[in-house]
């Protein structure tokens, strides 16, 4: 066996020193920075109570909408209903100067006492 200098074993064991300690300097380094970007993310975030507000508010917002939009349909409900019964009202007219007395038509009456599915069922509720 050859004999080894000294000062080469004493190089390598400080090569293989400094390099595990700039590695695990690098490596605690990493961490730091990754744990510093979590909490930074981590502010972010919206709180329970925070998407509670905003979903009340917007649940609010959406029964509003859909109030209105109800009263606008009933709106034309009646509107269509109204249009009806003159319509019918109009044909019981024509009809009533056209028959005679003991008809249908006078035994109606009114055009709300029509029997009819349709207009029974939807438009007169």
């Amino acid at each position: 066996m050859l004999p080894m200098p000294e000062w080469l074993l004493a190089l390598i064991a400080s090569s293989v020193v400094s390099g595990v300690g700039l590695t695990w300097k690098r490596i605690t380094d990493a961490n730091d920075r990754i744990d510093r970007l979590e909490v930074r993310l981590a502010e972010d975030y919206a709180t329970k109570g925070d998407l509670d507000t905003a979903f009340d508010r917007v649940d609010k917002a959406l029964c509003r909408f859909e109030n209105k939009l109800d009263a606008l349909v009933m709106s034309e409900l009646r509107t269509f209903r109204e249009g009806m019964i003159n319509r019918v009202s109009g044909m019981e007219e024509s009809l009533f100067g056209l028959r005679a007395e003991g008809s249908i038509v006078n035994q109606v009456g009114n055009a709300r006492d029509i029997k009819h599915p349709y207009l029974n069922n939807f438009i007169f509720p």
